[in-house]
């Protein structure tokens, strides 16, 4: 390409905008994470023999409560001609949300770092053995 069709590129190329990397729910997610994991592995402890199964219902419980305050999976949809308290619930419940996720995703990384732990590590140390 000559320089000429090169620069025209650049210029008709639309620019993406940069991504921003939310740091608070990343350490949302991460303390989330801790306190699931070390509540996960207390109860393992203290020989509590259901603890995988109330995970499980925990993440289900929080995954039908997103769906709830979220009306689905999918994106709210708030009309154009919304009234102030409207737009107010949205932003509430885009807010309660996100939370849910963050839980929810601490939870199910929480369980596959146990099953990560339980049966992939656990086989790989069977091999090194023998």
């Amino acid at each position: 390409m000559s320089k000429k069709k090169k620069k025209r590129a650049a210029e008709t190329a639309p620019s993406t905008p940069k991504k921003v990397v939310n740091y608070r729910r990343i350490l949302f997610l991460a303390v989330s994470f801790l306190v699931a994991m070390t509540v996960y592995q207390l109860a393992i402890r203290l020989r509590f023999t259901y603890v995988a199964i109330a995970y499980e219902g925990i993440a289900a419980a929080l995954l039908i409560w997103y769906c709830i305050v979220n009306q689905g999976f999918g994106r709210m949809v708030l009309p154009k001609n919304a009234s102030e308290a409207d737009r107010a619930d949205y932003d509430r419940r885009l807010r309660l949300g996100k939370r849910i996720l963050g839980v929810f995703f601490a939870v199910l990384l929480t369980l596959i770092v146990d099953l990560v732990d339980l049966y992939i590590l656990d086989y790989f140390r069977e091999l090194m053995i023998k």
